[in-house]
This record gives C-alpha cells, structure tokens and sequence, in this order.
C-alpha cells in the first residue's frame, strides 16, 4: 500500500473518530435538549392525563401529552425522570414516588387514603380524616354542608367513605360519558382533557394544605391547571361567602324581633323574680320565727315527755308496792279468818264444857 492510501486511512480514521464525536455531542444536546422540553412542559401543562399509548425503551419513560398545540415530547430516561419528584415528593401522609399521568397518581392517591385510613385506631378518627380530606372538595355552600352532615351523622364514617371513593371513581372515568355526573353530582354530557385535568387537579389540590403536598400537585399539574383550580375554588369561596352572608342576613332578620321579644320577657321575669325575691325572704323570716316557735313547744313536749315519764314509773312502782300491801292485806284476813274459826271452836268447846258441868 502506498503513502496515500496510508494517508487516507489515517483521515478516515480521523474523520470517524470526528463524526462520533459530534454523534455524542449531538446525542448530549438532543437529551438536553428533550430534558429541557420536558422541564417546560411539566412546569407549564403538567403530566399528562393518561398513560401514553407508545411502548418505552427499556430504562425510558414515555409521554403522552394530549395537547396538539405542544410539540410531542421524546422518551426521558426513568433516572432523569425519577429526579424530578424528588423536590415534589408530597409529605409522609399522601406523598410518593414518580407517576406517569395524572390517572395513575389518582389511583396512588387513592390506595395510599385508603392505607391512611386502615392506620388509624376507631372510627372518630378515620371520621375526622375522612371529613377534612372532603370538607374542601365541595365548590357550593349546599354540598358543603351536606358533608357536614354526613359528618355528623349515625353512619358518618360509610357515608364519608362512600363519598370520596365515588369522588375518585368518577375521576377515572373516560371522557366521554352520556348522563354521568361529575364529583359533585351534577349531571354532564362529556367532559374535555381540560375539564378532566382541573377535576383531578380540584381533588388533589383539597385534600391537605400542606407545603409538601402543594408541592407536588403543582408538579403533576402544571402551572396553567393548577392557577385554573385555585382560581375557581377561590371563585366558589367567593360565591359560598355570598351564599353564607345572604344566610346570616336572613337569619339575623327573623332573630332580632325573636331576640327583642325575649329580651322584655327577660326583663319582666326579672322583676317577677326581684318580687318573688322579696316574697321568698319574707316567708324565710317567718320560717325561722315558726322555727323558733317549735323549737320551744318541743322543748315544753320534751319536758312533759320526762314528767309523764317519771309519774309513770312512779305509776308502776306504786302499783307494785300495791300489789304487795294487797297480798299482805289478803294473808293477815286469812289469818284473821283462821283465828275466827279457832275462836269458833274454842267457844263451843266452852258450851260444850258449860253444858256438860250443868249435869
């Protein structure tokens, strides 16, 4: 082989050692450059609705954006992807690892409440959770307080539970749903991507005011949905404050009049209980001086009851000594009659004797 061949050789050699040189700096910028997309379409649209429907290179994660107006966004490598969450984790309570679609965090979320809710010791506590992951959720004052009263209800805890998982339920629907109802329970005819992405993101953003947590629900969707649903709610805030005004308004027109009434039947029962006061202390005197009065007569029955007592036992020890003089009597009469008797024969002895002497 001669020197040019030689040559050419060593610049073929050169040039493909060039061309994988650019192959990698173009590899590296066309990653950057697809990691950046990604960083401005989470920041701005968040995560998609879905899972996307194209398979991923193994240790590539795929995503499926839904917006013709956005440039579709390539495969991101799943430690890249990872990385992400790792700012947007969401606290210990509802928090987790990296989702792909919103439908797949509305399934996480779902199964961790449930595990929140298995945790908990008695059936107040998982009430008390259950009502604060709803009591937010309602966008009119009515359902708001019809989760107050499922709160306050016998079976609270089967009717807060059934709430949220129908609330989840109707999330996971599909698109297009003739007569369905939505978290609410009004009635709708279809639903767009949009409106499917600010009901999911309605629900995820009231089920806890943590940081963390907030965190988070801005990663997954996006600044356009998440301000579209923190400006509703604070117009439903706003029509509620309405409602509840309006409410107090009426409430305070019936109460005053009942509230005057009552004040001058306050009034007059003060005074009936200031006459009653006096009456009462009047009777209290004469009580005592009635008292006083008893407590002589017992005093005077008390010194009777001893005098009647001691005649009594003088009673009795009379009659004893009675009945001795009595005994007594009845021994010296028999003893008399004895000695009559004596007399008696001693006497007819002695006529007896007279008469017999005669002779």
């Amino acid at each position: 082989m001669g020197i040019l061949g030689r040559v050419l050789i060593v610049l073929n050699l050169l040039a493909a050692g060039g061309f994988v040189y650019v192959g990698m700096m173009d590899y590296k910028i066309r990653t950057d450059w697809a990691i950046g997309i990604f960083k401005y379409e989470i920041a701005v649209a968040g995560l998609p609705l879905e899972e996307s429907k194209t398979s991923a290179s193994d240790g590539f994660v795929a995503l499926d954006f839904q917006y013709p107006d956005r440039q579709p966004v390539p495969e991101i490598p799943t430690s890249i992807f990872n990385q992400f969450f790792i700012p947007a984790a969401g606290g210990n309570e509802l928090g987790g690892g990296a989702v792909t679609s919103l439908n797949a965090e509305v399934k996480r979320v779902q199964t961790k409440i449930n595990e929140v809710l298995d945790s908990l010791d008695g059936d107040a506590a998982k009430v008390r959770k259950l009502f604060a992951y709803l009591i937010n959720q309602p966008k009119t004052f009515e359902e708001r307080e019809k989760i107050r009263s499922m709160a306050n209800a016998n079976n609270a805890l089967e009717q807060l539970r059934g709430e949220l998982s129908r609330r989840f339920e109707v999330l996971l629907s599909p698109v297009a749903r003739d007569a369905a109802v939505d978290a609410d329970g009004r009635k709708v005819t279809h639903r767009t991507i949009a409106e499917r992405r600010e009901e999911i993101g309605h629900l995820l953003y009231h089920l806890s005011p943590e940081p963390a947590w907030q965190d988070r629900v801005l990663f997954l969707l996006g600044q356009e949905t998440y301000v579209g649903v923190v400006s509703n709610q604070a117009a439903s805030l706003q029509l509620m404050a309405t409602r509840l005004q309006t409410i107090m308004t009426d409430e305070q027109s019936l109460f005053e009049p009942r509230y005057q009434e009552l004040v001058q039947k306050a009034l007059f029962l003060a005074l009936e209980v200031r006459s009653r006061s006096v009456e009462l202390a009047s009777q209290i005197q004469l009580t005592a001086d009635h008292q006083t009065l008893v407590e002589a007569r017992e005093a005077e029955v008390a010194a009777v009851k001893m005098e009647l007592a001691k005649a009594r036992q003088e009673t009795k020890d009379g009659l004893v000594k009675l009945a001795g003089l009595e005994q007594q009597a009845f021994q010296i009469q028999r003893e008399i009659g004895e000695a009559l008797d004596t007399i008696v024969g001693l006497e007819s002895d002695i006529r007896k004797r007279e008469v017999g002497s005669g002779r």
